[in-house]
Parts: C-alpha cells; structure tokens; sequence
C-alpha cells in the first residue's frame, strides 16, 4: 500500500467514524453524508458500504440499502454483520428465502451471536412461524440474557401460540440449567410481560430483579411502572422515591409528577414538575406535566404557558395540543382553542375527546349544527359514549332556550 493510498484508507476510517457517531444520534441522512465521503475516500472499504447501508434501512429505504450489504459482501464474505444486514433488507422486502439464506450464513459464520438468532426469528415471525420465531428468541436469551428485543417478542409469540392450544416450554427452566439467572433476565421478562399488559407477572419479575440486584435504580422505575398500569399509585410512588434516591432521572421525576398529580397531590407533582426541568430545560414532557398539574388547580393562564412551552420544544404533539385548547376554553378564548383542536385531529381523528371539547367551543359560540355534528360523530363510532349523548342533550336544551 503507498503513502497516498494508506492517507485515503485513514481518512476512509475517520469519515466512517464521523458516520457513526451520527447514525447513533439517529441523524441517519447526515451519516450517509460522512459516509459518502469515507467511500470516496476508499472505494473498497467495505465497513463503510455495510453502515451506509444499516443508514438506509433506518431511513426506510431497504432496496438502496441492499446494495449497499451486497457491496459489503462482495468485498468481504466473511463477515456475519453483514449477512445479517442483508437478511434483515431481504425481509423488509419480503423476500424470505434469499432471507433465510443470509441468516443462516451469517450463524455458521458466528453461531453464538444473540442478534443473529433474533433477526431469524423475526424473518419466522413474517412467516407465521410461530413455533420456530419463539425457538429462536429462546437462543437468543440463552446466549445473552440481556438482548431485550428478544424476550418482547417471545411473550408476543408465546401468546399467538396459547392462542392456538399450543403449550409452550418454561423459558427460566430452560436458563436455569446453564447459568445462574441474572437480574438483567428478571427485568427485561418484566418489561415484555408488562408491554403485553402481564402486569402482575411483570410486577414479580422486577421484584425478583431487585432481590438479585437491589442497587439498580431502573428495576424499580420498572417495577412503578408496573404499578401504575394496575393503578397501585401509592407502591407506584413507593418505587419511585427509591429510583430517585438510587439515581435521579428526568423520566424518574416525570413518573413520579405524574403519580402525585393522579393522588392529587398537586404541591408535590409540581415540585416534581420543577426538578425536571431543572436538570432539563428543554424536556416538553416536563412541561406539559407542569401545564397538567396547573390545570388541575384551575390555573388556566399558567396551563396555556406550560403547554406553550412544550409545543415549541416537540410541535404537533396531539394530547398537548388538546390540553392548551381544554386550558384555552376554560378561559373562553375559542378561537384558540378551535385552532387547536383542529390541529390536534388532524394528528389524531379518533380522539372522542377532542370532537366533544370542539362541540363545546361550538356550543359557545352558537354554532349549534356544528357542535351537533361532532356529538353524533363520537356516538357513531361510540354508541355508549355516555358524555357524547349529554353534550347533545345539552346543545339541543341551547337551541330550545335561544328560541
């Protein structure tokens, strides 16, 4: 290798690594930027094609990103990433045996890789393969029992298969006869079973993960959280104070603003309220906490300001959108609040609650038809909705008193 050519292949790397850095900030157009330039640098630099690739999936373009992991392959076979990467473009492209080939390949090249077996039982997934999906998450806990994705989908197809009459293996038997299972086993079974509403199973998962490792701030935010979902506020809070007393986090703040506010415990969510955005200026969920727990004490100006706030940090956000215009038609300005909720259903056309607020804004105003329309437009796809069935009652009892 020359000189010039040993320059290229560097600059090749350093450009790469600029890539990196921002496709791990999710900037993934940027990253194929830096990427382009590490290939114009080095046109054989193989890593560079395969990143610039995992880019483009990531940007929802899967047949650019085929290219790109055939480039890699071509120069490098012998590499199970990229056999993996290109199984994973296979599969968004619905080509499954091309697919189930790459995977393949990419497990006899490195067959104890965690991820390799979870992208195969993704693949099986799409196929409805039900029982073959569920034996390859198995693989992948058992080769790192801290491969997160796995367990989700585990609990996912353990459902669809007791669905179906099917029993399915004790997964903790299963580990248990390798290796001791750790903490990491414990909390992330708990996250999956609470994703697919297992509340009480998650509860005890956790609950096993913080006697294995009591120090671990965030078995205990996941445990409160479990909580919450079954409407156990005060353990909710319980488990909050001591994520907080282990490691204090904005999220862990958030949740425990959030609990106080559903105790009524306006004071106290609203000095939780204030620590998030202490440590974060600029986290809208904390404003729009704030912007709650002000509506809450009839605090409709501060609201507005609060939710204000957040929209200017993360636009289009439908709920906030919804609460400034609840907070703005508390204090009559109905054009605010109209604007807002024609926003908010734009985003979100299936909110009963945003068609009944705008039927008030409505009503206000005399435009009864209209305020009319949107309460028939809720018990259409609601019949029972017992607030939509009030709110006509009330429009029509308007209507007869204005005439």
């Amino acid at each position: 290798m020359t000189n010039i050519s040993s320059d290229k292949h560097n600059q090749a790397i350093a450009c790469k690594e600029i890539g990196d850095q921002a496709l791990a900030e999710q900037d993934y157009e940027q990253a194929i930027e830096y990427y382009d330039q590490a290939l114009a640098a080095d046109p054989a630099y193989a890593p560079a094609y395969d990143v610039r690739g995992v880019a483009k999936a990531l940007l929802g373009c899967p047949q650019e990103a085929l290219a790109d992991f055939n480039k890699a392959i071509s120069l490098n076979g012998h590499c199970a990433d990229y056999y993996n990467n290109r199984g994973n473009a296979l599969t968004e492209l619905k080509k499954y045996p091309e697919a189930l080939a790459d995977f393949n390949k990419a497990l006899s090249l490195e067959p104890k890789k965690a991820y390799i077996f979870y992208s195969r039982g993704r693949l099986y997934e799409d196929l409805k393969s039900y029982a073959q999906a569920l034996q390859d998450y198995d693989t992948a806990i058992l080769l790192d029992q801290t491969h997160s994705p796995s367990y989700l989908h585990r609990e996912s197809m353990k459902q669809k298969l007791q669905a179906q009459g099917k029993q399915v293996a004790d997964l903790e038997e299963k580990l248990g006869q390798n290796e001791p299972l750790s903490d990491d086993f414990y909390n992330n079974r708990g996250i999956a079973r609470d994703f697919v509403h297992l509340h009480e199973q998650a509860i005890a998962d956790f609950s096993r993960a913080i006697a294995l490792n009591p120090s671990c701030a965030g078995h205990y935010y996941n445990r409160g959280q479990a909580q919450w979902a079954l409407g156990h506020y005060e353990q909710a809070l319980a488990d909050y104070d001591e994520g907080l007393r282990l490691k204090p986090l904005i999220s862990g703040y958030l949740f425990r603003g959030m609990a106080n506010l559903t105790l009524q415990r306006c004071q106290q969510a609203l000095a939780d309220a204030n620590q998030a955005i202490r440590l974060d200026p600029f986290a809208p969920q904390a404003y729009a906490l704030r912007g709650n727990i002000h509506f809450s004490l009839k605090q409709f100006k501060k609201a507005v300001a609060d939710f204000d706030k957040s929209l200017d940090i993360l636009p289009m956000q439908a709920d906030i959108l919804e609460n400034r215009a609840n907070a703005n038609y508390h204090l009559q300005n109905y054009a605010a609040s109209l604007a807002d909720l024609n926003q908010a259903m734009l985003l979100n056309p299936k909110s009963p609650q945003a068609y009944l607020l705008r039927a008030g804004c409505y009503t206000e105003l005399k435009q009864f038809a209209k305020a009319t329309e949107d309460c028939l437009h809720v018990l259409k796809f609601d019949p029972n909705n017992q607030a939509a069935a009030l709110w006509l009652k009330h429009i029509r009892n308007k209507q007869q008193n204005k005439a």
